[in-house]
């Protein structure tokens, strides 16, 4: 299973950077998670605390390409 690790960009509609390089579909479901610390040990803890779901007529983000200039990572 793959889950895509990104900041929400945006809310209303919640928005972030993923999209067709990441396999990106219509009616795909997502966690949202929220990050927190444990006061005793100090360690840092994710826990999902919504859910999003792309929508059917919403297009989807176009990352395919790389802009010229850019190289890609090795």
């Amino acid at each position: 299973m793959f889950r895509p690790v990104t900041p929400i960009s945006s809310v209303g509609p919640i928005t972030a950077m993923i999209g067709l390089k990441e396999g990106l579909e219509p009616g795909d479901k997502f966690e949202i998670l929220k990050s927190t610390k444990d006061p005793k040990t100090g360690r840092i803890s994710y826990v999902a605390f919504a859910s999003a779901k792309v929508d059917k007529d919403f297009p989807i983000f176009d990352n395919l390409y790389i802009p010229t200039g850019e190289q890609k990572n090795r």
